[in-house]
């Protein structure tokens, strides 16, 4: 139920862009020709939406112009992802799986 509810969210928000699922429960999602200023709307909107259905998503995001080779461009967004979830456990710990 959960992975259908972040996809139909991802689906909302980036649905002009490629949603891959990469196995689990993470995505991926490519945004090609798009600005930075879009590019923080859509995560903008990507928060907000999952605030609003109680969803608690960890996001890892990198936007680049092209200039960096696309595996660093992913390793940078999967720390980030790691970041964001290690700060939702530090500011709620008792949620933490062990």
């Amino acid at each position: 139920r959960l992975l259908i509810q972040v996809t139909e969210l991802l689906g909302k928000v980036f649905y002009h862009e490629d949603v891959f699922r990469t196995g689990g429960d993470e995505f991926i999602i490519l945004s090609v020709n798009i600005d930075r200023e879009a590019f923080d709307r859509k995560l903008s909107n990507l928060h907000y939406g999952a605030e609003k259905h109680g969803l608690r998503i960890a996001v890892g995001s990198c936007w680049c112009d092209g200039s960096l080779d696309p595996k660093e461009t992913f390793r940078s967004a999967d720390e980030r992802m790691y970041s964001d979830k290690m700060a939702y456990y530090d500011k709620n710990p008792g949620l933490k799986r062990h």
